[in-house]
């Protein structure tokens, strides 16, 4: 599988595909698009896409789980 895309700069939650040229915005919403995906994000378009640390893999599973209810609502 062809690891999840995310650009916090550049990136979009609504239009974005999880690919290197359209990538997803936030950490939060591609999770709960692709929960078993391997993610790619970057800060910005400078610098090269990097493995996210444990610490923002748990904040962005919080982020999914409150799009999931969101969504059900």
């Amino acid at each position: 599988m062809a690891p999840i895309h995310v650009d916090e700069a550049t990136g979009s939650d609504e239009s974005g595909k999880g690919t290197p040229e359209a990538p997803y915005q936030s950490l939060a919403f591609a999770l709960y698009t692709h929960p078993d995906g391997a993610f790619q994000i970057r800060k910005d378009a400078s610098t090269p896409y990097d493995e996210p640390t444990q610490s923002a893999l748990k904040k962005a599973k919080k982020g999914a789980d409150g799009i999931e209810k969101k969504k059900k609502k």
